[in-house]
């Protein structure tokens, strides 16, 4: 029981601090949080339509909100680019 007691006062606790935050409060930390100075990722998808199921695999690179490079790595795509930047899209 005594175990219970600081584990419940600290959840009462972060309650109570998260109750204090509207909801734009806490959408403002999360978009702070997404964006990255830079970043790399690596990711793979199936694509599935009428002729079936196919896999692609990608490598993504990101610099703040508004660049992203996106280079497509499996077999049938290697080589394909999508570069985003604040205005445009780039296909290569």
């Amino acid at each position: 029981m005594k175990r219970l007691l600081p584990a419940a006062g600290l959840l009462a606790l972060l309650a109570s601090s998260l109750a204090a935050q509207t909801a734009d409060e806490i959408i403002e930390r999360m978009e702070r949080n997404v964006v990255f100075d830079t970043a790399r990722s690596t990711g793979a998808m199936i694509i599935r339509d009428r002729f079936g199921d196919r896999a692609s695999a990608f490598v993504s690179y990101s610099r703040g909100a508004d660049t992203a490079l996106i280079e497509f790595t499996s077999a049938e795509e290697r080589g394909m680019k999508v570069l985003r930047t604040a205005g445009e899209i780039y296909l290569y």
